[in-house]
């Protein structure tokens, strides 16, 4: 009986790893669109990202839209694992560099 149990609670535990491993790891939105913010607000540019941002291992890829003076522009980022982030294709007049100063 107790083997049983044990075989038993083995099989539990790993569906239960398998179950959690298998989920997607998804990142706030806002928390990203405030670090953006704080990096372009010097220079009159407003920033509002997707809500969810779905991590997996090569980064995050996502969208944020970003106005200035009136304009907006949806512009797609990039975010590496060490956790820096560069705009996509996005027209010059919205690049913004974000070197760690």
């Amino acid at each position: 009986m107790g083997s049983v149990l044990g075989m038993l609670f083995i099989a539990a535990t790993a569906a239960i790893g398998l179950v959690v491993g298998l989920r997607p790891t998804v990142i706030d939105g806002r928390r990203i669109s405030d670090e953006l913010q704080q990096l372009v607000e010097d220079k009159g540019i407003s920033v509002e990202c997707d809500r969810e941002i779905r991590l997996d291992a090569g980064g995050a890829r996502f969208a944020c839209v970003v106005s200035r003076g009136g304009d907006r522009e949806r512009v797609e980022y990039t975010m590496t694992r060490e956790g820096k982030y560069a705009p996509v294709g996005a027209a010059e007049a919205a690049k913004v560099e974000y070197a760690d100063e």
